[in-house]
């Protein structure tokens, strides 16, 4: 596959996670930083999500009018035919969307990041190696300034 790094300014933008478990709530630490707008919808929401005042939590199943006005999507729910589901919807409608353990069926990847105030590093390796990005992440974030923020 053809991945093009970039980066998008998504703040105040609308993005849906479907699911409630422990992988949404790590893709939602990772959009958090960036300040979209998010929605979570899953018929079991973790404690932590729930509590989250930046959250927009839906408990209940997903419906495919959850979709519409997002930016982009994660299928993140434990149930596969959900997120394959969710995915097909999402293609057809043109959002992007990103599939938890379903490289095939992504149309972005989330990198490795680093990042430290308005610095941003993605590191990508297609989804080879998940261990060799986070090594090279936590590589650079070592070799990073203490005062970034002041140097920028």
């Amino acid at each position: 596959m053809g991945y093009f790094p970039f980066f998008m300014d998504i703040k105040g933008k609308m993005g849906l996670i479907v699911g409630g478990g422990r992988l949404a709530a790590h893709k939602v630490e990772k959009f958090l930083p960036f300040e979209p707008v998010l929605m979570v919808v899953a018929p079991d929401i973790q404690g932590a999500l729930l509590e989250n005042k930046q959250l927009i939590c839906q408990e209940r199943e997903f419906m495919d009018t959850d979709v519409d006005g997002k930016m982009f999507v994660i299928a993140a729910s434990d149930n596969r035919e959900v997120n394959q589901h969710v995915a097909n919807l999402c293609r057809q409608r043109n959002i992007l969307v990103n599939v938890i353990d379903d490289k095939m069926a992504c149309q972005f990847l989330f990198p490795a990041l680093v990042k430290e105030g308005k610095l941003t590093v993605g590191i990508s390796t297609e989804g080879a190696s998940p261990q060799t990005a986070a090594f090279l992440r936590s590589q650079i974030a070592a070799a990073l300034p203490v005062k970034m923020e002041e140097i920028l």
